[in-house]
């Protein structure tokens, strides 16, 4: 099993492990309401198995996810499913877009710090320069 598979196992799982504690099942209890055994739930909950997609609306309800939490649940039972190379692909993505947001914090502070100095020094900078007046007759 390659290591993207194992990432996105784990997400899931992990989710699935937080979403079925917040609900205050136990994994029989959870499995009796979805017709499965408690060693399933278990084992989707450690990763060592995967989610059965056909069900993954009856597991939303029986945890009583909101539409928002159901969406993102059912997006990562389908990436644990997916290939590996997809999952490679989206966990890339993700860990750039995570670099790229850092990026972003850091570049807003920076601006942050300016405009502060700007304000002490008294220089202006909300203000949008004004344009050169035009002198009649004149040509470009």
């Amino acid at each position: 099993m390659s290591i993207s598979t194992l990432y996105s196992k784990s997400v899931f799982s992990d989710l699935f492990a937080r979403y079925l504690k917040k609900s205050g099942l136990s994994a029989a209890e959870f499995g009796r309401k979805v017709d499965m055994t408690r060693g399933q739930i278990t084992n989707v909950s450690k990763g060592r198995r995967l989610p059965p997609l056909e069900r993954l609306l009856d597991w939303a309800a029986a945890l009583s996810l909101t539409e928002v939490q159901t969406v993102h649940f059912i997006r990562l039972a389908r990436l644990a499913h997916s290939p590996p190379q997809v999952q490679a692909l989206v966990r890339d993505m993700g860990n750039e877009i995570d670099r790229l947001e850092g990026i972003n914090d850091t570049n807003t502070a920076r601006i942050a710090h300016l405009e502060d100095q700007m304000r002490k020094a008294g220089i202006p900078f909300d203000d949008p320069p004004s344009p050169s007046p035009s002198v009649p007759g004149a040509s470009c």
